[in-house]
Parts: C-alpha cells; sequence; structure tokens
C-alpha cells in the first residue's frame, strides 16, 4: 500500500491521475482580473517620461494625430492601482486606460454553410445589380476607392479576391503577410467585393480595391489597441473607406480619438452595430445599445434586417444606428476558395462599405459626412415608417438610389412645427439648414434626469439672431438660448421626450449648420461619496431593498455603508440596466485595511459579495470597470437572509468548518456557485466516509474532495430528492483535507453533512 500511495501522488503531481487534478486558486485576499486588466493603453503628450519604464513595460507603440501611444504592462509587483492613480495625473499623459477585447459581430462560424445553399439575394435586396450601371467608367489612370478590411486577414490567394486586392499589412506581425487564417476576414471582403460585382463571371465594376490590415488571428484576440494602430496603417497607405466588423460596448477614448483623426483625413469609418447578447435558452439578454465604434457620431453604424426586410432580433438597435442592410445567410468568398455564407451585422457593415466605394466614384469631392448623409437620406423605408427609428435608423440600404440621387442640404423637412419634429438621437451627427423665419425642430427621448451636451458647428453662415429652444412637455419646462458665438451648450433635462427647436428670425441670413447631443445623467442623491470618508450611509432593510444611482462622472466611485445584521448575512448586489456598465464591487473588509476587489463577470453582468452578520459596518464602493460615464443608472439590491444552520459563512477554505466524526452538522447552500467549506484533520492513515442529506431537492449537487495543497482528489455531481442521502468513501493519508459542496441553483438549499471514519486496514497478501 505505501507502494500504491506513493504511485498516487505521482500520477497526481503529473497530472496524469484519471480525475481531473485541479489547482484551487489563492483564497486570500487576491482578486478576479479581466483578461486585459495587464495591458494598458497610455497617451502622452507627445513622448513618453523616461521615469515611467521604472514601473512599466513597453509592448509597442504608434503615433496618433501627434501623440505617442503606447501599449504597456505594469511590471511584476507594482500596485496598479497606485501606479494608475500617479500617472493618470501626471502632466505628461493625457490618459490611461484598460486595453479591453473586441469581438467579431457575426451569426457564429459554427453557423457557416456551404455552396449548396448560396444566395445572392441580398444584393437584390439592396438594388447593387441596378447601381453599377450607374458606376463611371475606370480607366487605369483612375486613383482607385480603397476600402480597408480591419480584421483577421484576407484569403490573399482567393481567386475572386486577388485581382481586388492592394498590399496591406499584418499589425500582429508585420515581418509577415495579412493572410487569413480564421475566414472571417475572407468573408467581409467578399461582401464588399460582392457589391462590386466582384463575384461574377463578368468581375467587379468601378475602380474599388480592398486593403487587407490584419489585427487578429482567430477572432477571440481583439484588442482596442491593434484596431487602432490597424486604421493609422490603413489611413497611411491611403484607404479611403476603413470597415470594422467588430467591437463592444465598452467606450474607449483611444477609439474615439482614431475615428475622429480618420474623419479630419478624409477617410470614412463604416462600422457594425454589433449582435445582440442571448442567454443558453436563446433569450435576448441586450440588443442595446449599439457597440463601439458604431456608437460614434462620425461612424457609418449599420445594423441588419431580414430578407423580408423586417429587423432582424440578432442586430443591436439603438441611438447612432444610421441604417441597415441585410445580415441573414449573406453569400461571400471562403477561406481557401470557393464560397461560403455566414450571419451577422459583420456582414451587413461591408455592403455599406461598398456601396459607399461605389458612390464616391461618382462622387470624388464629396467628404466623410456627406458619403454618410447621401446613403442615410437615400436608404429604403416604407410609407408610414418614422424617418428614423431605433430599428432601422433611416432605413435599410439602397445602391440604386444612393448612385442617382443628389444630397438634399436639409434632408430633415418638414420640420417646422413641433408635431412635426425629426425623431433625433443621441450620439449621431445631423446636418441642416436653417434660413430666415425657418424653425428646425428634433425630438429625443432620455433614460433618466441628467444634462444634454449640445455640440454645434456652422458649416455656412453663422448664428447671428439664432436660438434655440429646449421643451419638455411632460415637465411644462421651456427654455431658450442665444447661440451666437457658442459651440457647446449644457441643458439640464428630465427623463422623457424632449424638443430642440432651432429658429432664425426673418431677415437673417440662411446658415447650414451640424449638431450632435450626447447625455451625461444626474448626479443621485447619495453624492458627494466619492471618498471613503465621504461613504453614503444606508439603513439596513428588513429583507430587501432596491436602492438607483448613477456613475455620471469619468472616474466616478460611489462609495456606501451599511450596516450589518446582528445574525444571518447580508448581500449587495449590484445590476446593471445597460451592458455598457462593468460593475467593479469593491469591499473594505472590517479585519483590517486591504481592499478587495470584485470583479468576475463582463460588462452587463451584475456583481455580488455576501457578507455574514455581526458588529460593525459594511463599507463598499461601486466603479465601473473602465471609469467611464454611464448613461443609464444603475440598481444596488440589498438583500438580508436570517441565519441558516450554524449561520457562518464558510465560503472560503480558509473559513471551513470542522467536520468531526458520527456528528450531523446542518448547514444551506447560498447558491449561485457559492460553496461550503468543510475541512477534515487526522493523524493518521483513515478511511472516511461523508454523507450529505438533502432536507430541499437539489438538481445539481458538486462535490469535492481535496488534499492540503488544493489538489482534486476526487469529485462528481449528483441528484438529490428531499430527504435522499449521497455518501463517498475514501482512504486518505494523514493530514488536512477540504470537502467542497456547492451547486448553481438559487439559494438557500438546506442540507445536512456528517462524517464517519476507521482505522486504514492494509492489505494483506
Amino acid at each position: 500500500m505505501p507502494f500504491i500511495r506513493a504511485l498516487l501522488s505521482i500520477l497526481l503531481m503529473a497530472g496524469c491521475f484519471f480525475l481531473p487534478v485541479t489547482r484551487y486558486p489563492d483564497f486570500g485576499r487576491s482578486q478576479t482580473e479581466k483578461v486585459w486588466q495587464e495591458n494598458w493603453i497610455v497617451a502622452w503628450q507627445q513622448k513618453a517620461d523616461p521615469a515611467f519604464w521604472h514601473q512599466a513595460v513597453l509592448l509597442r507603440k504608434f503615433v496618433l494625430a501627434g501623440s505617442e501611444i503606447d501599449l504597456v504592462r505594469p511590471k511584476k509587483g507594482v500596485d496598479v492601482n497606485s501606479w494608475h492613480n500617479s500617472w493618470s495625473a501626471a502632466a505628461d499623459v493625457r490618459y490611461m486606460q484598460r486595453d479591453r477585447s473586441y469581438q467579431l459581430n457575426e451569426g457564429g462560424l459554427e453557423g457557416r454553410e456551404r455552396e449548396s445553399s448560396l444566395s445572392f439575394s441580398y444584393l437584390e435586396q439592396i438594388r447593387a445589380s441596378e447601381a453599377w450601371s450607374k458606376v463611371p467608367p475606370s480607366s487605369p489612370s483612375d486613383r482607385p476607392v480603397i476600402v480597408a478590411v480591419i480584421d483577421t486577414g484576407v484569403d490573399l490567394h482567393h481567386p475572386d479576391l486577388s485581382p481586388l486586392l492592394v498590399p496591406g499589412v499584418n499589425i500582429l506581425n508585420r515581418q509577415e503577410a495579412p493572410q487569413d487564417h480564421f475566414g472571417h476576414g475572407t468573408e467581409v471582403a467578399g461582401v464588399v467585393a460582392a457589391t462590386w460585382g466582384g463575384l461574377r463571371r463578368e468581375g467587379a465594376v468601378g475602380a474599388g480595391k480592398i486593403m487587407p490590415i490584419k489585427v487578429m488571428e482567430n477572432g477571440s484576440d481583439g484588442e482596442v489597441y491593434y484596431t487602432v494602430e490597424g486604421m493609422e496603417a490603413a489611413i497611411k497607405r491611403k484607404a479611403d473607406i476603413i470597415v470594422l466588423a467588430q467591437g463592444s460596448w465598452t467606450y474607449s477614448k483611444l477609439m474615439e480619438e482614431a475615428v475622429q483623426d480618420a474623419e479630419k483625413k478624409g477617410v470614412l469609418v463604416v462600422a457594425a452595430a454589433g449582435n445582440a447578447e442571448s442567454d443558453l435558452n436563446g433569450n435576448t439578454v441586450y440588443d442595446s445599445p449599439l457597440y463601439y465604434p458604431a456608437a460614434f457620431p462620425t461612424v457609418l453604424a449599420v445594423g441588419s434586417v431580414k430578407n423580408n426586410g423586417l429587423h432582424e432580433p440578432t442586430s443591436n438597435q439603438g441611438d447612432g444606428l444610421d441604417l441597415t442592410a441585410p445580415g441573414n445567410r449573406i453569400a461571400t468568398t471562403r477561406l481557401g476558395g470557393g464560397f461560403t455564407t455566414d450571419s451577422g451585422t459583420s456582414f451587413a457593415a461591408p455592403q455599406a462599405a461598398g456601396v459607399a466605394a461605389l458612390l464616391w466614384q461618382r462622387h470624388r469631392d464629396y467628404t466623410p459626412g456627406q458619403i454618410r448623409q447621401l446613403l442615410k437620406q437615400t436608404a429604403q423605408k416604407k410609407p408610414g415608417e418614422p424617418r428614423w427609428d431605433r430599428q432601422k435608423g433611416f432605413g435599410i440600404l439602397d445602391a440604386a438610389r444612393a448612385l442617382s440621387g443628389k444630397l438634399k442640404r436639409d434632408p430633415y423637412e418638414p420640420n417646422d412645427e413641433r408635431h412635426q419634429a425629426m425623431s433625433l438621437s443621441l450620439d449621431q451627427e445631423m446636418d441642416a439648414v436653417l434660413r430666415p423665419g425657418d424653425r428646425d425642430w428634433f425630438r429625443l427621448e432620455l433614460p433618466c434626469p441628467g444634462t444634454l451636451v449640445i455640440h454645434l458647428r456652422q458649416n455656412r453662415g453663422h448664428f447671428q439672431k439664432t436660438r434655440l429652444f429646449v421643451e419638455n412637455p411632460q415637465e411644462k419646462d421651456v427654455r431658450s438660448y442665444q447661440l451666437q458665438g457658442m459651440n457647446q451648450l449644457r441643458v439640464p433635462v428630465e427623463r422623457n421626450d424632449v424638443f430642440l427647436g432651432f429658429s432664425s428670425p426673418a431677415g437673417d441670413v440662411p446658415v447650414s449648420y451640424s449638431f450632435q447631443v450626447n447625455f451625461i445623467p444626474r448626479a443621485d442623491r447619495y453624492e458627494p461619496n466619492d471618498r471613503l470618508a465621504q461613504a453614503a450611509q444606508l439603513a439596513l432593510p428588513g429583507k430587501q431593498e432596491v436602492i438607483e444611482a448613477t456613475l455620471h462622472k469619468q472616474g466616478d466611485q460611489d462609495w456606501y455603508r451599511l450596516p450589518l445584521p446582528r445574525s444571518g448575512e447580508a448581500e449587495v448586489k449590484v445590476e446593471p440596466l445597460t451592458p455598457r456598465f462593468d460593475p467593479v464591487l469593491l469591499q473594505m473588509p472590517q479585519d483590517d485595511w486591504h481592499n478587495w476587489k470584485i470583479d468576475q463577470h463582463g460588462a452587463g453582468e451584475a456583481e455580488s459579495l455576501r457578507v455574514p452578520g455581526g458588529k460593525g459596518d459594511l463599507l463598499f464602493s461601486v466603479s465601473d470597470y473602465g471609469g467611464n460615464i454611464i448613461s443609464e443608472p444603475y440598481h444596488l439590491v440589498i438583500t438580508v437572509r436570517p441565519a441558516i444552520g450554524d449561520g457562518k459563512d464558510h465560503s472560503t477554505p480558509d473559513k471551513a468548518a470542522l467536520l468531526s466524526s458520527a456528528k450531523w452538522v446542518k448547514g444551506a447552500l447560498a447558491g449561485g456557485g457559492i460553496p461550503d467549506w468543510y475541512v477534515i484533520s487526522s493523524t493518521r492513515e483513515e478511511t472516511v466516509t461523508f454523507l450529505y442529506q438533502a432536507d430541499q431537492p437539489v438538481k445539481r449537487l458538486e462535490w469535492a474532495v481535496y488534499d492540503h495543497h488544493f489538489y482534486a482528489l476526487s469529485g462528481g455531481t449528483v441528484t438529490l430528492a428531499k430527504g435522499e442521502r449521497f455518501s463517498q468513501t475514501l482512504s486518505l493519508p494523514s493530514g488536512r483535507h477540504y470537502i467542497r459542496v456547492r451547486t448553481e441553483e438559487g439559494g438557500p438549499v438546506l442540507y445536512q453533512i456528517q462524517l464517519k471514519n476507521k482505522k486504514w486496514k492494509k492489505n494483506r497478501r
């Protein structure tokens, strides 16, 4: 038997035992961190401060709009919070932000279909073939209109794509070609080519070309930094249009500056609105707002519709949506040759990019803004549909109308009366003309009280006697502002409908103007509570209370103080109302002054902490992972649960309850994967049996046994009815061993547990 035990130990250490060998994580005050937390983006005023490199390692850098942009990683042992707080306030640093992951906006690789089910009906839906005859004939001397596909690369050898390609770049490894090994970028490029007729026997019309920019290898390794570096590389290589079939719900200052830089340099950015998030049962969790970068005002944001023109439920909707295109079973080129079909907003956006390229060949003097406006003005809308709505934007892409259409200087007329108000979207650029004696009305909906930040630009003429009226009919509130000399206006507003009316008196000069509206939520009633010393005092509820609060400024951190119950436990849960919010809970434990950060889930998902009752208060804070302003409020759910079992917290091994022989111990599983831990301590080799009795039914009870190094020795799952027992017998050497039980079901789940042991009997030959 000693030989067998020695062999068992060797197999465990080698990771070859038939049971999963799992190293349980550290149970100290370590925190669950995001994948991308260790990489940071630092934007310098000009060049990096040499002193900075004592604490960080440079991974790569490039220059954006005259500013050095570094991708860095804090050195081992550096306190990240102190490092960030210190350097973000430095005079040479414009901003610091964590690098974030970007994901592809497709329906899923497993849904790709082969050529047997090909259909190019989407080209008829956007009337592409009718547009081809309106494209001016090209000559070898014509400068091509280049669409940069910033993605997983492109299949450089695909026979239908290679004639349309111009040299690109592999951002991940500049020594290698931007060859696609995954397939997504090849499919996006194929849709661009299809809108030009490039997948026909006759070949493509016009002078369009595709530039492959590789910023991902497998679709799951996307990052904001690499995407922006790819955008800058495309601009330097004379791209006219950038198509981004990727993104996330999280705001990035770096990406905002990148799309602004592209606009200034005459490059149109087209981006997918993003695909809705669903749970395992197929129920929609979030389908709004749009992904970034699609949500930025100067980006052409493209959602998707079904083959019948109705909204595609898997497509994101909301503020900033410009137009839509078909997104279901889109036929395109396949990696390795031939064709396939795929679905998602990833394949709606390149249709708009392809049509924009055709349009630019007809109107070579147009700006990106004018191309964007003409595509929106000529989009398809059925009679009776609103001119703009959250599901279709300004309508479905119409290539034929765009190629034959003329740019309207004021496409929102008639909107002279309030009842004719044009539906207005937050975070969307609007271009209009105000004539003498004219009035332009716009209407928008707000999620909560706050402040409108209205950015104004006079394109032709000047705001001399122009006034802006802001009306909130529900509140019977009307305000008037003189716009002369203004380029930004801040207006406090209530929730619900708000109307904006631009008015010019008779005899004034016409003015062509642009504006966009951003929204900042109002500070909640618990402010100021930005610091620990300002923690807002909360009352302990009888059972449960829901509190509504906001993160209304950059870097906002809301501190709270909650008295703990004398017995039982208190649970604090932060529930986001938007996927733009990635909550972080910071607990100040009672026993010391070291922070305990809780950040186990992603954007739009709840975070919670549970604290056993006792004397004193719980001090905790709520913040956003990226430190961003969140336009919608969040809910803070406080629940008090009475003591069950021994009323103590056994959720980590350092709080494990001692399990002794022949004594039933009552317990209650909290559910949601929160475990109960028990410790077995023995001075000799023993055969032990632990029994679990279900005082409440449990569909999936997970159990595991660990040694003192927290290597898994045994484990499994069982289903138990009320009153049913489960037992497991184990032969263990001397020392400390741990038993963990847990369930993902909702708690509490009542049970009893008992240990039986007898002396280890050696085998006899």
